[in-house]
């Protein structure tokens, strides 16, 4: 997601996983899911990625509805815990 291509560049980094052993049934309850699977988000990165999602959207209009300058990045981090994702983003350039 662009607004501009000026700078300044603001970045955000929505962060999602889901994580092996932390799946759960939609109850307030420790209870497995019906389908079988086990990996669930557990560190409420779900929610952080939809809120810099959000963000990055109310950033993104206020910029355009003020005429302010600058570029907006949104780069999503999947296996954020896991897989080390944030090592392979750097050396891809993602800055």
């Amino acid at each position: 997601m662009v607004a501009r291509l000026r700078w300044p560049i603001v970045g955000f980094l929505p962060e999602y996983d889901a994580l092996p052993d932390l799946g759960n049934a939609a109850v307030p309850r420790r209870e497995p899911r019906a389908d079988g699977k086990t990996s669930g988000h557990g560190c409420g990165h779900n929610v952080l990625g939809a809120g810099l999602v959000g963000a990055a959207l109310t950033v993104k209009a206020v910029m355009a509805a003020q005429g302010i300058p600058g570029t907006l990045r949104v780069y999503g981090c999947a296996a954020e815990e896991s897989e080390g994702a944030k090592v392979y983003m750097a050396r891809g350039g993602v800055v």
